[in-house]
């Protein structure tokens, strides 16, 4: 429940205030990895022993509600890659590393992990490739990422993105 308060806010947000590269960021993707996260519980609540009364009295609840955030989250997914072309193409804003890229990994990951768990447990066949193939995602975002840090951790300080010498502090902030 409380996701699906975040998610309004958020929406509402979007459609209130200006988007703009800035506001923009990686950390959207926290949003596609807690359904995932949920799916996952789902899955988990669904594998339990039948015998349990609590599992027979929830069951259809819980693999309905865990199906329709597992969608809710696929439906994230092209969502937020148009939305970061629209950051990094349509209004230019630089393809550098930064630490909130991480938060694009550990969703694509855990989106990985359960829907190939929600899938064998509701016996969803078409979910195990679907899940194959997300991991091999996960792991190209995670080497990118990963590389993209080594690249940032190997430039001399002082040193920009561009490779050019940064400005000194002291030329930036004398007065004219």
């Amino acid at each position: 429940m409380l996701y699906l308060l975040l998610v309004s806010l958020i929406l509402l947000r979007w459609l209130t205030v200006p988007m703009t590269p800035e506001t923009l960021g990686p950390p959207y993707w926290i949003l596609m990895g807690a359904t995932a996260i949920t799916v996952l519980a789902g899955a988990r609540i669904l594998s339990l022993p039948a015998s349990l009364p609590v599992t027979r009295a929830t069951a259809g609840f819980v693999e309905g509600f865990s199906f329709a955030l597992w969608a809710f989250g696929t439906w994230w997914i092209p969502l937020l890659i148009v939305l970061g072309l629209w950051r990094h193409v349509r209004r230019h804003w630089p393809l550098s590393y930064e630490p909130t890229l991480w938060s694009v990994v550990f969703p694509l990951g855990m989106y990985s992990v359960a829907t190939l768990s929600f899938g064998k447990v509701a016996h969803l066949r078409f979910m195990e490739p679907l899940s194959r193939f997300m991991l091999w995602v996960a792991i190209a975002a995670w080497a990118v990422v990963a590389a993209a840090f080594l690249v940032r951790l190997a430039r001399r300080p002082g040193e920009s993105a561009s490779g050019a010498p940064a400005a000194s502090a002291s030329a930036t902030t004398a007065a004219p």
